[in-house]
């Protein structure tokens, strides 16, 4: 049984990362980095060089500069949302201190929820199946071969038509998203 959408926009956004093959071998090897609003399935995206925190806070500012801060994240529990007990060292009474991401979320007032598995976050990672057939394909029609241009199709082509098919009403009017309006 699937869980309920949140009431708001900017209530919670889920948050994950994609390694595909997206360019189908004509360029470099990219990363879909996505966000998607879990009151509207409003989507935003930005394919990157790598999974890593640098690339990742990057597209986090971005996402706020377009739609605000949102009142939550959730993420899968990779190593840049959380940090992991080493093996061989002792355990810690103290929690272990927060990834740069997860200081960050927190000195922003941005929430996090860790899930516990893939299908906890369904919403970002059904939406990669459908990346994963639509975008590729075009991808290919655009003749897109690098990063600059996969992005370039991505907010020109893809992420409108996308909202214009997959983006619903919230339940709810009111927008828990702080600083930018939608």
């Amino acid at each position: 049984m699937w869980r309920a959408r949140r009431e708001r926009w900017g209530e919670m956004v889920q948050w994950d990362t994609s390694e595909h093959d997206w360019l189908e071998g004509r360029g470099e090897k990219l990363y879909l980095i996505k966000m998607i609003d879990d009151a509207t399935s409003r989507l935003f995206a930005r394919f990157v060089r790598s999974d890593s925190t640098a690339e990742n806070m990057g597209v986090l500012e971005q996402y706020l500069s377009r739609y605000g801060r949102p009142l939550e994240f959730y993420t899968d529990k990779a190593s840049i949302f959380v940090t992991t007990p080493k093996k061989n060292h002792p355990v810690r009474e103290e929690p272990l201190p927060p990834t740069q991401l997860g200081r960050a979320l927190s000195e922003l007032g941005i929430g996090w929820i860790a899930a516990h598995s893939p299908q906890a976050k369904g919403r970002v990672e059904r939406s990669f199946e459908t990346d994963q057939d639509r975008l590729v394909k075009g991808l290919r029609v655009a003749g897109a071969k690098n990063l600059e241009q996969a992005n370039a199709y991505l907010d020109a082509e893809y992420l409108p038509a996308w909202d214009a098919k997959f983006t619903v009403v919230p339940g709810c009017a009111d927008d828990a998203a702080i600083g930018v309006t939608t």
